[in-house]
């Protein structure tokens, strides 16, 4: 089985990072670096992503040739401007 390289990006002001389901983790999937919103707790973070990055800016995921799919976790409006910016660095996106 492939694994499916995860890079999160948190937009909105939830203060508990999303979580992607142990299911997920099991089939493949794995949470590599997350951007997370300046409301989220970095303890949560660390607590259901040990083994990911927390990054500072969204070119850090873009930029990664390793990471296959970004999440793009409550977007605004002015949030949307992220899909095309993944999109053009060849990565797969869901919103969620």
């Amino acid at each position: 089985m492939n694994s499916i390289n995860i890079g999160l990006i948190e937009c909105g002001t939830n203060l508990k990072p999303l979580y992607v389901s142990p299911v997920s983790i099991s089939q493949g999937y794995s949470v590599k670096k997350i951007l997370s919103n300046p409301e989220t707790n970095k303890i949560n973070i660390r607590s259901r992503y040990p083994l990911a990055e927390i990054v500072e800016s969204k070119r850090d995921i873009f930029d990664d040739k390793s990471i296959d799919l970004v999440i793009v976790s409550g977007p605004s409006h002015e949030d949307m401007e992220l899909v095309g910016e993944a999109i053009q660095a060849g990565k797969q996106i869901r919103i969620i």
